[in-house]
């Protein structure tokens, strides 16, 4: 597969191929169980051990990098290409994490700077399975009701302890700054956007933490958040808090050295931000959607 090259400076530099493409995806509504192939970015982290339980989930940044949330806990092994929690999964490549690294800043009490990038033992093959996912650059924005989409393997529902059998989807719109300082008005880190419905039942929850919140940016798909926190699962009023990828291009280009530059894409909102006459307050706790690596 080609890789661009472009002059920077007088210096050749090398970026992944076209990032965000996802052939085998056709969803346009949210829900549901997914189709293989239809998130090829996708990662399943499991910890110590192979053989144990998932907890938590990533995306495939270049053939090396996975970028997922901050957590505690011994290297891990990923999963990439794979679609049911259990076998068969043909597509399915397995690495392990060689390094981790976490945002220097990120502060586990209110979860700001929940953001970490691991470094794998050995690069991927990319396929239609297998495929890494543009990020968001410097100076993006989104409006609130940009239609966006999160996958992973977290618990369902709120209260129920069962991972599902296959990798789930849900389209979830984005909410805007001032609505969602409205509903976590003392704890929102400052490093974040929101998405999710009013009335809820649509959300991510515990074991989906890290994984990538994207949106469809022309042809390709752009990783807008990650994972973080919320207050329940699927509760009215109450949004998925993500940390905001565009804050972190140079960071994530400062860590990942080795191998291509992930591919990163401005996201432009157009028209005027139904937000910013947004004012009313309430009161809200969050909890953590990450699973202790130890």
């Amino acid at each position: 597969m080609s890789v661009f090259v472009y002059s920077l400076a007088g210096c050749l530099v090398r970026s992944v191929p076209v990032c965000g493409q996802a052939p085998l995806n056709t969803r346009i509504v949210g829900g549901q169980e997914s189709s293989p192939g239809s998130w090829p970015w996708i990662v399943s982290i499991r910890p110590g051990e192979r053989g144990k339980d998932h907890v938590c989930g990533g995306s495939l940044i270049n053939e090396q990098w996975v970028l997922t949330a901050a957590a505690d806990g011994d290297l891990v092994y990923v999963y990439l290409g794979r679609h049911n929690y259990n076998d068969p999964n043909p597509n399915q490549v397995e690495r392990k994490v060689i390094t981790m690294k976490r945002h220097p800043q990120y502060d586990d009490v209110f979860n700001e700077y929940d953001m970490a990038l691991l470094k794998l033992d050995s690069p991927v093959p990319f396929s239609q399975y297998i495929y890494p996912v543009c990020l968001a650059s410097g100076g993006s924005s989104v409006h609130a009701g940009v239609s966006a989409w999160v996958a992973g393997w977290g618990y369902t529902q709120e209260g129920n302890f069962t991972f599902p059998n296959t990798l789930r989807e849900v389209s979830i719109p984005i909410i805007g700054d001032n609505q969602c300082k409205c509903a976590i008005p003392f704890f929102l880190p400052p490093d974040t956007l929101c998405a999710g419905l009013q009335e809820g039942g649509k959300d991510t929850c515990q074991g989906d933490s890290g994984g990538p919140l994207v949106v469809k940016e022309g042809t390709r798909w752009v990783q807008v958040g990650v994972v973080s926190i919320g207050q329940g699962c699927g509760r009215a009023k109450s949004p998925g808090v993500y940390s905001e990828v565009s804050l972190y291009e140079e960071w994530v280009k400062n860590e990942t050295t080795s191998g291509n530059t992930p591919g990163f894409v401005s996201v432009k909102a157009t028209g005027e931000d139904p937000d910013k006459n947004h004012k009313i307050f309430t009161f809200t706790l969050f909890y953590s959607r990450f699973f202790s690596l130890t």
